[in-house]
């Protein structure tokens, strides 16, 4: 048994347990960081991508890229096996209404899986929350681990989505700042240097700070339900393809995908950075 497969089947038995209240603070915090990155007329009156700012890490021990270590692959004298993570997708299933101002939430967390592949580990974790004693949500996260720098490539710089592309529903363009992805970062308790630290980005060969994934996937949510205040989502599968660098424009493209469901990216010149399938209530999806 190799150090990755011995941490494996340790982590697999824990489990993490997370209280937290739906803050006015937090949400107010976070409804006036979404008007910033894209002033909208009418403002969502859901809390579709929201979540992430609560129930979140204690960053009692970080790892050499500052974000969190405990979930990280590590040896038996708990070090690190690996220098660098990315979160490169996952999903979100609304099980009941969504948690409202001064609402206590739990989250227990397990590792759900993991796989390696090639110098990789892919780590997918899975979230399970409640409020008032009833599952409201269940998220599903994947953090891919390496010791390998960053290496920018045609093929990973950029993913077309042709559905995106064609026949677009909704867009708008937006640029984020080093301060919109900063006061992300503090309302979800991420220390993840890659996401503030413009001298740590360039010696990972990462042209300027990143855009979080969590970051991404709220603003697509937010975006998504500004645009449709009706719609009431069932599942959001997503996909982070390529590093969003800030100050940098993009477009957010919202389209409907098929007759259930929508798709929604972040994109660069036509091409997609960020995206995934938003599938409303009573669509039939199992």
């Amino acid at each position: 048994m190799n150090k990755v497969q011995k941490w494996a089947s340790h982590i697999k038995r824990q489990k993490w347990v997370w209280d937290d209240v739906y803050s006015v603070g937090g949400i107010n915090h976070l409804t006036n960081l979404f008007h910033d990155i894209i002033p909208l007329q009418k403002p969502s009156p859901s809390l579709y991508g929201y979540n992430f700012i609560f129930n979140n890490q204690t960053n009692s021990l970080l790892g050499s890229d500052g974000y969190d270590n405990y979930q990280a692959p590590m040896d038996d004298e708990n070090h690190q096996l690996f220098r660098r993570r990315m979160w490169v997708g996952g999903s979100l299933d609304y099980l009941g209404p969504l948690p409202t101002t001064n609402d206590l939430v739990r989250c227990e967390e397990r590792i759900r899986n993991v796989r390696t592949v090639g110098s990789s580990v892919f780590v997918t974790i899975m979230r399970s929350f409640t409020c008032k004693d009833s599952p409201v949500m269940t998220e599903q996260r994947t953090i891919m681990y390496t010791n390998e720098a960053f290496q920018p490539t045609l093929k990973q710089e950029v993913h077309q989505n042709p559905n995106v592309s064609d026949g677009v529903q909704d867009s708008t363009s937006c640029t984020f700042r080093l301060s919109d992805v900063m006061r992300f970062s503090a309302l979800s308790y991420n220390l993840h240097k890659i996401h503030y630290d413009r001298s740590y980005c360039a010696s990972e060969n990462l042209r300027d700070v990143v855009v979080s994934g969590p970051l991404l996937v709220s603003v697509m949510l937010h975006y998504a339900a500004t645009k449709l205040p009706d719609l009431r989502i069932q599942r959001f599968s997503y996909r982070n393809s390529s590093p969003c660098y800030i100050d940098e424009e993009v477009q957010l493209v919202l389209n409907k995908h098929d007759d259930d469901a929508y798709e929604i990216a972040v994109m660069k010149k036509g091409l997609s950075l960020s995206g995934g399938i938003i599938t409303p209530q009573g669509s039939g999806y199992a």
